[in-house]
């Protein structure tokens, strides 16, 4: 029973020369829950590839090969379609801003529809399916603003995860809307992106409409995600590990 498997899991922790975790959410839950030392856990968020997520880009050339307006004003979202990510805000952001492209890769509309019980049938939205990893940093950059979403509804996407997608956005210079979770607040400040309320359309919609009129702030939190992207580098990571476990 979890009796069984808690006393488990505390001989393996005592054994452990470290423990690594992805945030310190997750840290503070072990070291409470377990009674390990603190100094025996290490943070180290997942990673990216800086280099290859910073490269240039020919913005009207990728525009064109995918169709999208040269001057379309474009929001997109890069992932998978998991319930637990709170995708159903998007109906509402998508009826409120019907001037934006929403821009879904990762995702079809089919499996949008599956996850949040709608039609998905708005004009403004543009569904792109799977598509090759080698293109992600093209994808990045032709957009106005990434977005990373998170929901109030699940302890998953709201305390634990490390999202590499949103490592990944640091590196492209595009400015970033990211959902106030305390796991999103772990890793980035308003310095690097904005944020919206959780679970609320209006929010989103409104922080949207801010990012794509004051160009000047859009740019200014663009420039700062750049500048702390090589604090989430796969080397960074290794290099952190490495340290760890030779003290």
């Amino acid at each position: 029973g979890s009796k069984k498997y808690g006393a488990l899991l505390n001989r393996m922790f005592a054994r452990a020369r470290a423990i690594l975790t992805i945030n310190r959410l997750i840290k503070r839950s072990l070291t409470e829950t377990f009674s390990i030392p603190p100094e025996k856990v290490l943070v180290a968020p997942n990673g990216t590839d800086v280099e290859f997520f910073s490269r240039p880009v020919d913005r009207s050339a990728w525009r064109d090969r995918w169709r999208i307006k040269r001057d379309a004003k474009l929001a997109l979202y890069v992932g998978k379609c998991y319930l637990w990510k709170g995708m159903e805000i998007f109906d509402g952001v998508m009826r409120a801003l019907p001037e934006v492209t929403f821009a879904f890769v990762g995702c079809t509309q089919e499996e949008f529809s599956q996850v949040t019980g709608t039609k998905a049938e708005h004009p403004n939205a543009r569904f792109f399916g799977q598509q090759p990893y080698a293109d992600m940093p093209q994808w990045m950059k032709i957009a106005d603003i990434l977005l990373v979403i998170g929901t109030r509804r699940n302890e998953y996407s709201y305390s634990q995860t490390s999202p590499m997608k949103l490592f990944e956005y640091l590196a492209t210079g595009t400015p970033i809307l990211a959902a106030d979770t305390p796991a999103i607040r772990d890793m980035v400040s308003e310095r690097e992106v904005a944020f919206y309320e959780p679970d609320s359309a209006k929010s989103f919609a409104e922080q949207i409409t801010r990012l794509l009129s004051d160009a000047s702030y859009a740019r200014r939190i663009a420039e700062s995600a750049r500048r702390i992207a090589g604090r989430f580098s796969w080397e960074h990571r290794a290099h952190a590990i490495l340290n760890k476990l030779t003290q």
